[in-house]
C-alpha cells in the first residue's frame, strides 16, 4: 500500500513541528470496522509516526476499499493523534489502484487541546460516537488537571503542607513541601508513617490518624516544630463515597506569626492587668443604658458584689455622686466625645476622689452602644495636695513675716546707723585732736597715749562696721549708687597697701605689676573700699603672719587685680555661698576671727555695680585668693 501527502481543498499537509488551520474533511464517511488503539510516545520522530500509523491502517483500508467498490462510493478512516500541545485529525481516504491493490492520501487537521498527555493515542476509525466521547473525556481530564494545579497552587501560597496515608498509614501522596517537617520521602510511596523520621516531636500524631480512621471526624492540634515555630496540624479522613474512609489528609498549615502574635498580646496583657493590680485604677464598661458590663481591679471601699446590671443611681449611697457621674457618662453617649473630670464619691461615709476618663464604645457598624471608663483613685494625691497647699500657705505667711522682719531690720539699720554715726564722729574727731594735741606737748605718759590710741583704732573699726551696715542697707534697697570717674587701679591700690602696712606687723604685703598705668571707669571710694576690705580680710584670716601678694595685670579688655594669702583658707562646704549676706568661713571660730559676715559681700555687690566679677579659690589650711575683674575703661 502507497502513502501519499497531498494537498487538497479540505485538508493541509502538516509538516514536522508546523501546526495547520482548524478544517473538517468534507462529504467523508467512517467505516465502522474497529482499529486497535495505538499509543505512541512523544519521543517518536514524525517519521517513525506516519509508518506506524500506516501499519496501524492497513486491514481497515483494505477493508474500506472493498466497501468502497461494492458501494461505488468513498470511505474514509478517521483517527485522531495528540502530541505536545496539539491534536491532529487523520483522515486516511483508501483508493483503489490496479498495480498494488489500495493506496491512501491522509489529510493533516490540527485542532487545539491545553493540556495534553504525554503519549499519542489513536482511536479506532470509523466511529464518530467514539470521537465525541474521547474529546468530552479529554475536556473534562483538562478541567481536573487544571483544578489541581489551581489546588496545589493555593495550598502552596497559603502555606498548606499536606500528606496523604491510606488505611496502612502508607504514604499515598504528598505535597513537596512536606520535606519541611519529615525527611526526604521517596519517589514510590511505599513506606509507612512510622518508617519516617520527623523533624519533630508530635506524639498524638499516630493515635490521631487512628481516631479518624475509626470516627470518620476530624482532629486539630497545635504543634511546636522549634522554640519559634509553631504549625497548626489537621488530619481529615480521606473517602471516595459517603461510607468507606480510604485513607486520611494530615495537614500542617504554619501558624507561627499567628502564635508570635498571640505571646506578644498575652505577655502585653500580662503587663496592663499587672500594671492595673499595682495602680488605683478601676476600668469598667457600661452599655446604653449605663449598667455595668465589665468591671476591673474595683475600687476598695466599693460594693464587691452585685456591680454588673446595676446602675449608678443603686450603687452609691450619695445621690448627688450619682447624678454627676449619670451627667458625664449621658454626655459622652449622646456626643461621642471623650469626658475627664475630677469627681468625688462617698464610700461608707469616707468621702473618695478619682480621676475618670470616659469614652464612647463602638460596635462593629460604628453604633454607640456604652461607654468605656478607667477611674482612678487620687484620694491620696488629693490630700497631699491640700497638705501641700496648707504648708505653701504657711510658708507664705512666713516670708511676709519674713520680708517685713527685713524692711524692719533694714530700717533700723539705717537709723541706728545715722544715729550712731554722728555722736562716733564727734566722739573720733576730739579723740584724734587730742591725740596731736598730746603728741606736741608730750604731756602724756607713753601707757596713756598708748591708751589713747586704743580708743582712737577701737573707733575707727565702730565707724568702718557702722558704714558697712548702711552700704548693706542700701544694697539690699537698690539705693548704693556710684560716681564713676577714669582711675589709675594701680595707683589706688598702692594707696591702699601703704594705710594697711601700718596696722600689721606681722604680715609683708608685696605688689606685683607692671610698670603701666591700669585704667577703669570707678567710684575711687567704693573701689578702695573694696580692696581694703580684701586686704583686711587677708591679715585677719592668716593669725600667723605671712607675705600677702597683690597681683595686677591686664586680660584682653579685662583688668584682674588678685589678693593672695597663705591663711587658714576656706573649707570646700563654705565655697559657693562666701559672698551672701552674713556668711563667714566655718572655721573661723576656731581661730577666735571675729566678723559679721558683711564684708565679702559689699564687696560682690559693689564690683557687680561696676560691671566686673569677683571670684575665689581656696583650699583649707593653704590660703585663699580673691581675684576682682574689672573692665578696662572706654
Amino acid at each position: 500500500m502507497d502513502r501519499q501527502l497531498n494537498n487538497t481543498d479540505d485538508s493541509t499537509v502538516l509538516k514536522p513541528g508546523e501546526l495547520v488551520p482548524d478544517a473538517t474533511p468534507a462529504d467523508s464517511t467512517t467505516t465502522p470496522t474497529d482499529l486497535p488503539h495505538l499509543s505512541i510516545p512523544s519521543s517518536v520522530a514524525p517519521q517513525q509516526i506516519l509508518e506506524l500509523l500506516e501499519q496501524a491502517l492497513r486491514v481497515p483500508a483494505e477493508q474500506a476499499v472493498l466497501q468502497a467498490q461494492r458501494t461505488n462510493q468513498p470511505v474514509s478512516v478517521v483517527a485522531t493523534l495528540r502530541k505536545g500541545e496539539e491534536e491532529v485529525l487523520i483522515t486516511a481516504t483508501p483508493v483503489a489502484d490496479k498495480a498494488s491493490g489500495a493506496s491512501m492520501q491522509v489529510s493533516f487537521v490540527r485542532r487545539a487541546f491545553p493540556r495534553p498527555p504525554a503519549t499519542w493515542v489513536a482511536p479506532a476509525p470509523g466511529n464518530a460516537e467514539l470521537l465525541t466521547i474521547n474529546s468530552q473525556l479529554r475536556d473534562e481530564i483538562a478541567d481536573l488537571e487544571s483544578t489541581a494545579t489551581n489546588l496545589n497552587t493555593l495550598l502552596v501560597s497559603a502555606g498548606i503542607t499536606t500528606l496523604f496515608l491510606d488505611t496502612n498509614l502508607r504514604v499515598s501522596q504528598f505535597r513537596p513541601a512536606i520535606s519541611e517537617l519529615f525527611t526526604p520521602l521517596p519517589g514510590d510511596y511505599s513506606y509507612r508513617l512510622s518508617d519516617i523520621v520527623q523533624s519533630f516531636h508530635d506524639t498524638k500524631l499516630i493515635d490521631d490518624i487512628h481516631a479518624v480512621l475509626q470516627i470518620g471526624k476530624a482532629i486539630s492540634r497545635e504543634i511546636q516544630v522549634a522554640s519559634d515555630q509553631w504549625y497548626l496540624r489537621r488530619v481529615l479522613p480521606y473517602a471516595a463515597s459517603d461510607t468507606s474512609v480510604e485513607g486520611v489528609i494530615v495537614t500542617f498549615v504554619d501558624i507561627s506569626e499567628l502564635k508570635h502574635a498571640e505571646q506578644e498580646l498575652r505577655r502585653s496583657e500580662e503587663r496592663f492587668r499587672t500594671a492595673l493590680d499595682n495602680s488605683q485604677v478601676t476600668v469598667f464598661q457600661q452599655d446604653a443604658d449605663l449598667r455595668y458590663t465589665w468591671v476591673y481591679n474595683q475600687y476598695a471601699g466599693s460594693p464587691q458584689e452585685g456591680v454588673i446590671g446595676l446602675r449608678d443611681d443603686v450603687l452609691f449611697e450619695r445621690p448627688e455622686d450619682a447624678a454627676r457621674l449619670i451627667a458625664l457618662k449621658s454626655k459622652v453617649l449622646q456626643t461621642g466625645q471623650r469626658v475627664r473630670e475630677e469627681v468625688a464619691i462617698s464610700f461608707n461615709g469616707v468621702v473618695a476622689f478619682f480621676d475618670v476618663l470616659i469614652d464612647p464604645l463602638y460596635d462593629e457598624q460604628g453604633k454607640i452602644v456604652g461607654i468605656t471608663s478607667a477611674a482612678a483613685d487620687i484620694t491620696n494625691l488629693k490630700r497631699i495636695e491640700e497638705e501641700r497647699l496648707v504648708l505653701l500657705q504657711r510658708e507664705q505667711a512666713a516670708r511676709a513675716r519674713a520680708e517685713e522682719a527685713v524692711k524692719l531690720r533694714d530700717v533700723f539699720f539705717s537709723v541706728a546707723s545715722h544715729e550712731l554715726k554722728t555722736p562716733l564722729a564727734i566722739l573720733l574727731g576730739n579723740v584724734q585732736l587730742l591725740q596731736r594735741l598730746t603728741t606736741r606737748s608730750q604731756s602724756l605718759a607713753p601707757h596713756e597715749r598708748s591708751r589713747l590710741e586704743i580708743i582712737t583704732t577701737q573707733a575707727l573699726r565702730l565707724n568702718q562696721l557702722i558704714s558697712l551696715l548702711l552700704d548693706v542697707s542700701q544694697i539690699d534697697r537698690m539705693q548704693l549708687k556710684l560716681k564713676t570717674e577714669p582711675l589709675d587701679v594701680l595707683k589706688l591700690v598702692q594707696q591702699v597697701m601703704f594705710a594697711v602696712r601700718s596696722e600689721t606687723d606681722q604680715h609683708q604685703i608685696v605688689l606685683d605689676a607692671p610698670d603701666a598705668m591700669f585704667y577703669v571707669d570707678g567710684d575711687e571710694v567704693r573701689l578702695e573700699q573694696v580692696f581694703y576690705n580684701l586686704l583686711r580680710n587677708a591679715i585677719k584670716y592668716s593669725p600667723e603672719g605671712g607675705t600677702i601678694e597683690v597681683r595686677l595685670e591686664q586680660d584682653g579688655d579685662t583688668i584682674c587685680i588678685a589678693v593672695s594669702d597663705k591663711g587658714i583658707g576656706i573649707p570646700a562646704a563654705d565655697m559657693p555661698h562666701i559672698f551672701h549676706r552674713f556668711v563667714r568661713a566655718s572655721n573661723a571660730d576656731q581661730y577666735n576671727i571675729s566678723g559679721l559676715g558683711i564684708g565679702l559681700y559689699v564687696v560682690s555687690e559693689v564690683i557687680r555695680l561696676h560691671g566686673g566679677t569677683v571670684s575665689v579659690t581656696s583650699r583649707e589650711g593653704m590660703g585663699t585668693t580673691f581675684t576682682v575683674r574689672l573692665p578696662v575703661a572706654v
